[in-house]
């Protein structure tokens, strides 16, 4: 017996831009709580591996987190 699957119907159309961007927050939740099916490409871990060295050469170079949000949002306001 044959499995046949569905497309939902969205109706993107007539849909608000905010529950557009529902939509979109829920789609990637759901992709997060899949990992193993989108691993990571070589790259990626290239990139984070030189960040990293450059963080420990260059310590006061980089911000933290919570420093970096405090300076952005005093610059926005």
């Amino acid at each position: 017996m044959a499995i046949i699957k569905m497309k939902p119907e969205l109706h993107i159309d007539k849909m608000t831009v905010s529950e557009k961007l529902d939509t979109m927050e829920r789609l990637w939740d759901s992709l997060t709580n899949l990992p193993e099916e989108f691993p990571s490409p070589l790259w990626h871990k290239t990139i984070l591996e030189k960040r990293h060295k450059d963080a420990q050469k260059n310590p006061n170079k980089f911000l933290d987190f919570e420093e970096a949000k405090k300076l952005i949002n005093k610059a926005i306001q």
